[in-house]
């Protein structure tokens, strides 16, 4: 039995190698880009403060010839003088102004929001979940699958190992070009494996909802494209309305937004600073996820297989 559980799970990657493959090599080389241009901010970003602090000492070092609140006075008189006398007060009292570089982790990771680094994660669990059921019934196979000896039950778990198993590849790959990007553009302080990780996992929670919505459409549908359309239009929805809650002008209507996209529970950079925000998105998009699930398995369990034979 577990014979036959590997080969399915070595067929169903087998089938999605090109799309794995092409989607890992493009995070793989994102992630090596994100530090490379994080490198360079940074080494922008010092060169700045630099100025700033040297501009700032040459300030400091002029202000013997501010004049005094009294020789504004006798010169101008004091009616006709405090507008003068504010601005040499603010002259006197100018402290080397704060140049705060932000972390390169921070740059870094703030790159995980942009549509290079979530699109093929997208695709992945839209890919895996559509074909899980309805792809096979659409194109026949399905039945000469169940025909072996395996229950739907175990058929349905291999498909879910399948995307799992995906998955996690394709957060190696990113997660991996961060750290070799890490080594050969230093940045100081370098962004640390369990940043990825606290990143990763928001990720991945993300990755899991999307899925399983696709694949609870998969096990009630006989066609492929209909779970395909309802997972990347739910998708695209999510992600319009969380960009909509953003908007000022809607700030009214923020809390609304915010609790209709799933997209209010993915910031991996808030993840990596708070745990408490983690722990939340965790719960959130892993237990929506979790139920789409379960309640794939349970239509399939229950629903009439066609024979395409």
């Amino acid at each position: 039995m577990m014979g036959l559980h590997r080969a399915l799970l070595v067929k169903n990657l087998s089938e999605s190698r090109w799309l794995l493959g092409l989607s890992g090599l493009a995070l793989f080389a994102l992630s090596m880009i994100s530090v490379y241009a994080s490198h360079l901010q940074q080494q922008e970003l010092e060169q700045l403060r630099e100025l700033a602090e040297t501009q700032a000492r040459s300030m400091e070092s002029d202000q013997t010839a501010i004049p005094t609140d009294e020789e504004i006075n006798a010169a101008l008189g004091r009616e006709n003088a405090s507008r003068l006398r504010r601005l040499a007060s603010r002259l006197r009292n100018l402290e080397t102004p704060k140049f705060e570089i932000p972390p390169p982790a921070e740059i870094e990771i703030r790159f995980w929001q942009t549509p290079g680094v979530l699109l093929p994660f997208i695709l992945w669990a839209i890919a895996r979940g559509s074909i899980a059921v309805a792809g096979e019934i659409e194109r026949g196979t399905l039945d000469l699958v169940m025909s072996r000896p395996v229950s739907r039950f175990d058929y349905l778990a291999v498909q879910v190992s399948s995307f799992l198993v995906g998955m996690l590849i394709l957060l190696t790959l990113l997660v991996g070009g961060n750290l070799v990007g890490s080594s050969v553009f230093p940045t100081t302080p370098p962004t640390t494996l369990a940043q990825l990780l606290k990143a990763s996992a928001n990720l991945a929670a993300l990755t899991w909802t999307i899925y399983g919505l696709t694949l609870m459409c998969s096990c009630y549908d006989l066609v492929r494209w209909r779970p395909n359309l309802i997972a990347a239009s739910f998708t695209l929805v999510s992600s319009v309305t969380a960009a909509l809650a953003q908007i000022r002008s809607l700030k009214e209507f923020k809390p609304y937004l915010e609790n209709t996209s799933i997209f209010s529970a993915y910031d991996p950079l808030d993840a990596v600073k708070e745990a408490e925000y983690l722990g939340n998105s965790l719960v959130i998009l892993g237990g929506l996820g979790t139920l789409f699930v379960a309640l794939a398995f349970v239509l399939f369990l229950h629903r009439d297989l066609p024979s395409n034979s």
